[in-house]
């Protein structure tokens, strides 16, 4: 899968500033531009996003795209807590990972507040059915969780071309489904266990996002 470089600046709409590190959101320089498709459970795998003049200040770098929104924007690695691990654009979105997996946005609007993901990293590689769960903020700002059983399982082998490297991944495939949301996840994992690139449902106000490690 080759990935096609666009010069665009589209930019995430941040709503309100999250935890400041100036320094970090200082070396996010590049924004990419974004053509992207979106994938429905049975689709091909993601195309059409680009990278567009990302700073050299940082080598640990993710290209976030925000799919319905056709936006996205670098980030940069900001704090780690545990296994937690948070990433932020000079926008001032902010995304945390764990495992590779969201569970948690700032900045977007319909943000995810936390997630448990019972199955994620290396995990993903044996099929499983479990249960996850998303909070949001309601109208009156109280947090209200929604459930989803889920189901994980092997798609395909697939070579990724990503910033002029190749790697390859195998992608697997977690189907959830709530009382009222059904949705797909795709993750690419490289021999080590490393998330290369992924598709996630973060809530129904968003829609899906993804990242590629650079």
């Amino acid at each position: 899968m080759k990935w096609i470089c666009v010069f665009a600046l589209t930019v995430l709409s941040a709503c309100g500033p999250l935890g400041q590190n100036n320094n970090a959101i200082d070396a996010v320089r590049g924004i990419a531009g974004s053509n992207a498709q979106n994938e429905s459970p049975m689709a091909g795998p993601l195309s059409g996003w680009a990278i567009a003049g990302l700073s050299e200040q940082s080598t640990d770098r993710l290209l976030l795209n925000v799919f319905e929104r056709e936006a996205a924007a670098a980030m940069v690695h900001i704090g780690t807590n545990g296994s937690r691990n948070t990433w932020v654009s000079a926008e001032g979105v902010s995304i945390t990972l764990e495992g590779g997996v969201v569970i948690a946005t700032r900045g977007l609007g319909g943000d995810l507040m936390g997630a448990e993901a019972p199955v994620k990293g290396n995990g993903l590689r044996n099929p499983s059915n479990h249960l996850r769960t998303h909070d949001f903020l309601n109208g009156l700002g109280q947090i209200t969780r929604r459930e989803f059983r889920c189901e994980t399982f092997f798609w395909k082998d697939e070579t990724l071309e990503i910033s002029d490297r190749r790697y390859e991944t195998k992608a697997f495939r977690e189907v959830c489904e709530g009382a009222q949301n059904r949705f797909t996840n795709t993750y690419w994992l490289t021999s080590d266990g490393t998330i290369q690139q992924t598709r996630q449902w973060i809530s129904p106000e968003v829609g899906h996002i993804g990242y590629q490690r650079l």
